[in-house]
């Protein structure tokens, strides 16, 4: 009877030991993301629509900070995939007086990715810093 308990608790730890090593996870990585918009004109910039709000406003020479957690990364992520928080078009106002659109991702301004400067802090972990310039400021025209 001893020797059958014995056994039993052999064939146990291996089939827990089995199924341990057979069955594969899909893991999620988070992402963690910075978005830094800085204003260095004397412009109140207002932009809308985004990802995390219905509009911002930057008032001059002032910066403002948005925080995102995102799923579904990988382990090594490419900063460079992950993109902008911003919608098509985008309507950059400047003192409600100018106006820029942005209509494709690769227009210059806040909605093309290679327009900032992005710093990876750790794995899957990135800060991406936007300036809105005077010389940016100059290409607006006046708002219909």
């Amino acid at each position: 009877m001893q020797q059958k308990i014995n056994w039993m608790r052999f064939i146990i730890f291996g089939i827990s030991i089995l199924l341990m090593f057979s069955c594969k996870r899909a893991i999620d990585y988070h992402i963690k993301l910075k978005y830094i918009y800085v204003n260095q004109t004397d412009y109140n910039i207002t932009y809308s629509p985004g990802y995390w709000n219905d509009k911002c406003n930057l008032m001059p020479n002032d910066s403002v900070i948005i925080n995102q957690i995102s799923d579904g990364g990988d382990r090594n992520t490419d900063p460079l995939s992950l993109g902008d928080p911003f919608l098509r078009p985008d309507i950059i106002y400047y003192n409600n007086i100018l106006c820029y659109t942005q209509r494709l991702r690769t227009d210059p301004g806040p909605g093309n990715i290679n327009d900032y400067t992005i710093k990876t802090i750790k794995n899957n972990d990135f800060e991406y810093r936007y300036v809105f310039t005077k010389a940016f400021a100059a290409r607006a025209d006046t708002c219909r």
